[in-house]
């Protein structure tokens, strides 16, 4: 994952020099996505959604909540992204 978003940020900026700190961020170099993170953007994705969420209930497509998280937070671990939005969402919509 990080050496495909480098060689990507390589063929879409092929002028020398090469940036290195911006080679590096879109590498994903040096990010920490700690799990607070994780927690507070879906959170915020959850409400964005709750109308139809509680609408659609069992047939919301969940996907695209874990998309639009995979957008905000590129490098977080898409295990823990998945456990904190199936926690979060059985909270939030069983009442």
């Amino acid at each position: 994952n990080i050496l495909l978003a480098a060689i990507d940020y390589l063929l879409t900026n092929p002028t020398e020099p090469i940036d290195q700190k911006a080679l590096e961020e879109n590498a994903g170099i040096g990010v920490t996505v700690t799990p607070e993170d994780i927690e507070r953007v879906i959170e915020e994705v959850i409400a964005e959604n709750k109308t139809k969420l509680l609408e659609q209930r069992y047939e919301f497509p969940i996907g695209t909540l874990l998309g639009e998280v995979r957008k905000r937070l590129k490098w977080a671990d898409g295990k823990a992204v998945k456990n904190e939005m199936d926690v979060q969402v059985k909270q939030k919509t069983i009442h």
